[in-house]
């Protein structure tokens, strides 16, 4: 899904995109598409390094739409409603908020238990993040229209 929505956005000439990829989304990749991390690579404008919490993106500055996790796994979610900010992609998360920007998380585990929901309304509650897409969208589509 991600891949289908960095497709349609490369035809939006007014958004830069940004890909950050930890390693648990890098392995998830390989056992769940027919994508190289290459041809992941090449659909974003810029790749960053999640270890890199000096990236451009990192800095309230750097201006920014707001930012889109997709998908969004709960440690994550977890990461961010605690401010957590322990690589980039939550950093980056954490920057979004801090500055009032959108920021929509696609959470992808199901089945979600008591926790995971507290989590989600958590962060609802707090401003922490808007929600798209349930995970069977995310794992079965290739078109996000």
């Amino acid at each position: 899904m991600a891949c289908a929505y960095y497709k349609f956005l490369r035809d939006v000439d007014s958004v830069e995109t940004h890909l950050v990829m930890s390693q648990a989304a890098r392995q998830t990749l390989a056992l769940e598409t027919h994508f190289s991390l290459r041809e992941v690579q090449a659909l974003a404008d810029v790749t960053h390094d999640a270890r890199d919490i000096a990236a451009s993106i990192s800095s309230g500055s750097y201006p920014t739409a707001g930012m889109v996790i997709l998908p969004c796994s709960i440690k994550t979610l977890s990461g961010i409603v605690h401010s957590y900010t322990d690589g980039l992609l939550t950093r980056a998360a954490d920057v979004i908020l801090k500055e009032r920007r959108p920021l929509v998380l696609c959470v992808r585990e199901t089945p979600l238990h008591i926790g995971h929901l507290r989590l989600m309304t958590q962060a609802a509650e707090d401003r922490r993040g808007d929600y798209a897409a349930g995970s069977g969208f995310l794992s079965s589509s290739s078109d996000v229209r």
